[in-house]
């Protein structure tokens, strides 16, 4: 026996590729241009649309572009829920100063403390940088192993630290870098490579990137 799905089920492999196919086949023929350099990114002469799954991004010169453009997507059947400003993307969040003048600040304290939590540093004393000025090597001659010295898992606080560091904090890169090379084989000396750069979010919980809204 053979059934044929009538419509895309959520959950199966093939659902995400069918919903970009459908989300993006409504706003092309909107009459947005797919940007070339990144298949998520919509534009045309007045607005600019980022997709990620199904949350988009709006930026425009006027309300009346953001507008018709929701009005565009509801008249196609889509449902829509307008949450308002861009102040929090993705555990991102997005300060563009008074007046939404200046460079606009972007910072992850919120993962930047369950990172802190998640290993158990809230008491921890803060580090002015995130690595030593030692390199981190595979520490072979070692058998104290990362699982039998801490409570938490090293692939998931390398997987927080690597989004940090790639989205609001390239300054801990190098740092994360050095620790993601051991997530199989973890030692002790690695999880304290990771402690090492916890305290130094520790101590600069409020800081992140800045941008420069007149590029």
């Amino acid at each position: 026996m053979c059934l044929k799905l009538e419509k895309s089920l959520y959950g199966l492999t093939i659902a995400p590729k069918l919903w970009y196919e459908h989300l993006t086949s409504a706003i092309l023929d909107l009459g947005f241009k797919r940007s070339s350099y990144d298949p998520c990114l919509f534009y045309q002469e007045n607005i600019v649309i980022v997709v990620y799954v199904d949350d988009c991004g709006i930026a425009a010169s006027g309300q009346k572009h953001i507008d018709a453009l929701i009005d565009g997507l509801r008249s196609r059947g889509f449902i829509l829920h307008v949450e308002g400003k861009f102040e929090e993307f993705l555990g991102i969040s997005i300060d563009r100063g008074p007046n939404h003048s200046g460079p606009i600040h972007m910072t992850q304290k919120g993962l930047i403390k369950k990172v802190i939590d998640y290993t158990g540093m809230n008491d921890c004393n803060p580090n002015w940088t995130p690595a030593s000025s030692v390199a981190l090597g595979a520490d072979i001659d070692s058998s104290e192993k990362h699982e039998d010295c801490f409570k938490w898992s090293y692939a998931t606080a390398v997987g927080m630290l690597q989004y940090l560091a790639m989205n609001t904090r390239p300054g801990i890169s190098f740092a994360v870098s050095q620790v993601s090379g051991f997530t199989h084989g973890a030692k002790k000396s690695h999880g304290i490579a990771i402690k090492t750069i916890v305290r130094y979010l520790k101590r600069t919980e409020d800081k992140g990137t800045y941008l420069d809204q007149e590029m």
